[in-house]
């Protein structure tokens, strides 16, 4: 399922699909097939793959880090992976789920998924379960969801030790239907919503940090050295 998108606009007279703006793509997907079969045709369709080229987006080339089943695999073999996490995302977007050891990823939770309380789409931020909620509540009582494995999102996880990552989609825990709720259900029904008029959406992170003149180490002694020595830490010799 495509997880970045282009977004078109067409001339008023419909014969020229104008690109309005390119955010982010994921080279993992193939969303442009999917556009290229919804409402963009004959010279539209040649503009449109046009602008793909252009802007190198219809270039397959491997994503770094993405992994197959057989690489995660051969990667485990060799002692490179020892941890995949497992994971979905809450209402706000924060991931949740479980470190699972590779040989139980790869015999039962890539084929048949894991379980997960539904409770986590009823928290806040600092993790309380907010009360009103059709889904889950105190009253209604807290069960589990299913969570399926989204083996086109497995990859190295580089920030992390020996790991590898996995996006799950949230399913009903009895049926495994999609649960409606949940983040990446809306998104894949907002896709194809926006696929039936012609559309493919996109969207793409704003990443701020700060950059210091010095260390870690170096500010901290600065900030040590700063600071005033409190009264009552004074004792006379």
């Amino acid at each position: 399922m495509p997880e970045a998108y282009l977004m078109w606009n067409h001339s008023d007279q419909g014969e020229v699909a104008q690109l309005s703006s390119i955010l982010h793509y994921d080279l993992n997907t193939t969303g442009y097939n999917l556009l290229s079969r919804k409402g963009i045709s004959g010279r539209n369709q040649k503009t449109y793959h046009s602008g793909l080229q252009t802007y190198g987006l219809m270039d397959k080339k491997p994503v770094r880090g993405m992994l197959t089943l057989p690489e995660l695999q051969a990667k485990v073999e060799v002692g490179e992976i020892e941890t995949i996490v497992t994971v979905f995302s809450d209402l706000y977007g924060r991931l949740f789920g479980k470190r699972i050891t590779p040989e139980f990823f790869l015999e039962h939770t890539a084929k048949l998924g894991m379980n997960a309380c539904n409770y986590l789409m009823t928290v806040d931020m600092e993790m309380d379960p907010v009360p009103g909620y059709k889904y889950a509540s105190w009253e209604l009582g807290y069960g589990d969801f299913h969570c399926m494995p989204d083996l086109e999102t497995l990859r190295v996880a580089s920030w992390l030790d020996k790991s590898a990552l996995v996006i799950c989609d949230v399913g009903d825990e009895s049926t495994h239907e999609l649960v409606s709720i949940a983040p990446r259900s809306i998104l894949k029904k907002q896709i194809a919503a926006a696929a039936e008029m012609g559309y493919m959406a996109q969207g793409a992170s704003e990443l701020e940090y700060f950059i210091f003149d010095e260390t870690y180490a170096s500010a901290i002694l600065s900030l040590t050295r700063r600071m005033p020595v409190p009264e009552a830490s004074i004792m006379p010799i």
